[in-house]
């Protein structure tokens, strides 16, 4: 069979068997957003959230005729697939228990958050013959004698709800310290982008390369680029980039984190070499770059 028919074939067959699966989930919960993508090798995926739990993403793989149904909260995702997430299920029947999520929302966060602790009080599970257990009402302490944290024990006056509470305030806490953090970081890495405009008389525009999109993750995260005029000597030239390769480096050094850390990407002559760039920064004379 001619190769594109038959990957027309796979994706007409798993498109199907896909959406078959979405329509008996909406028997029971509302979808609000679906995508469904094939791949070739037999593979496809669907990724959709529902009305019932807004903050919780949801996925299926399908990959030859197996099935993962599977999903997290969306500010706990790693990475989204059936082995590294909170939810995995087989079929419908099994993914239906979702809506016990919708009644105790916070509480199934704190199960997903604390890997499984919050729903029982107190059980032992074994690897082999290792003992370990999980719980809301198991304590882990520090092994001087293994230099780990597997010394456990148990706290019965500890209640679910306590538990929950504790480890859900602290949770989104940090996450506020962490977006405050976060935003002083970029407002010094974009202050130290627009300064750079005043370096020197040479330079007539400043260009940013942002590394993070469409998922992607870059460090540094930005890379910056210089453009100076026409009548900069090659030694006017490499003694303003070790100038802006020194400030680079200080700067970044005033960040309190690497997710907004920066590289000086080097000098140019001509404005169309920072085209690509997604922030501009031009002298009051240049007109703005499109």
């Amino acid at each position: 069979m001619n190769k594109r028919i038959r990957n027309k074939t796979f994706k007409m067959k798993h498109i199907k068997i896909i959406q078959e699966i979405l329509h008996e989930i909406e028997k029971k919960f509302t979808i609000s957003t679906q995508l469904i993508k094939y791949y070739r090798d037999n593979f496809s995926v669907a990724y959709f959230t529902l009305k019932e739990t807004p903050d919780w993403k949801f996925g299926v793989w399908l990959n030859d005729n197996e099935i993962d149904i599977f999903g997290e909260h969306v500010d706990l995702i790693d990475k989204f697939k059936p082995s590294r997430t909170y939810l995995s299920f087989k079929t419908v029947d099994e993914f239906n228990e979702v809506i016990q999520i919708h009644k105790q929302p916070k509480l199934y966060f704190v199960d997903s958050l604390t890997d499984g602790n919050a729903i029982v009080d107190y059980k032992e599970c074994y690897y082999g013959e290792e003992m370990y257990p999980v719980g809301y009402q198991v304590v882990r302490e520090w092994n001087p004698e293994t230099n780990l944290w597997n010394k456990f024990s148990r706290n019965k006056d500890i209640t679910q709800e306590e538990f929950v509470n504790t480890h859900y305030d602290k949770f989104f806490e940090e996450k506020r310290k962490d977006k405050l953090i976060d935003e002083e970081d970029r407002k010094k890495a974009f202050t130290y982008f627009k300064e750079l405009i005043n370096v020197s008389e040479k330079i007539i525009a400043v260009g940013i390369v942002d590394g993070n999109k469409k998922g992607i993750i870059s460090y540094p995260r930005y890379n910056i680029r210089v453009v100076v005029s026409h009548t900069t000597s090659d030694e006017e030239v490499s003694k303003l980039f070790d100038e802006i390769n020194e400030r680079t480096i200080e700067a970044n050094e005033q960040l309190n984190r690497y997710d907004h850390n920066f590289v000086f990407y080097g000098i140019f002559d001509q404005l169309i070499d920072i085209k690509v760039c997604d922030y501009k920064y031009l002298t009051n004379n240049k007109p703005l770059l499109r």
